[in-house]
């Protein structure tokens, strides 16, 4: 499973809903992180889907944060911030570039770092 982190105008705050070209598209990139899949969509998590927004439900979700981290083989970080950065940068300024982009401020940022989780970062186009 990838856990997708975006700030780039895919989420949805009002409802668990998404565009299906938006899904289409992020499966792709998801799907691209694993080029010996056979064929078989990655399945991945996004907040704006498995979210949910009624109060009570939503505390369930927060407190299984934790695990989806744990079962997540990559994050797939979306941010607006990466989409100019050179494909051949080094890997500690990629690193360095990616600690500071608006994702590292959200919430569940912390968890997901302290898991040790890779992050793959792609363009935005």
């Amino acid at each position: 499973m990838v856990r997708l982190k975006s700030d780039s105008g895919l989420g949805n705050v009002k409802e668990n809903k998404m565009w299906l070209c938006q899904l289409q598209w992020i499966q792709e990139r998801v799907d691209a992180f694993y080029p010996y899949r056979n064929g078989v969509s990655i399945p991945f998590w996004i907040d704006t889907i498995c979210v949910p927004h009624s109060k009570a439900l939503k505390k369930v979700a927060i407190r299984k944060m934790q695990s989806t981290y744990e079962i997540a083989g990559k994050v797939l970080v979306l941010d607006s911030s990466l989409h100019s950065m050179p494909v051949a940068m080094r890997p500690s300024d990629t690193f360095l570039k990616i600690i500071t982009c608006k994702w590292r401020f959200r919430l569940w940022t912390l968890q997901e770092v302290g898991r040790h989780i890779p992050c793959e970062r792609t363009m935005i186009s």
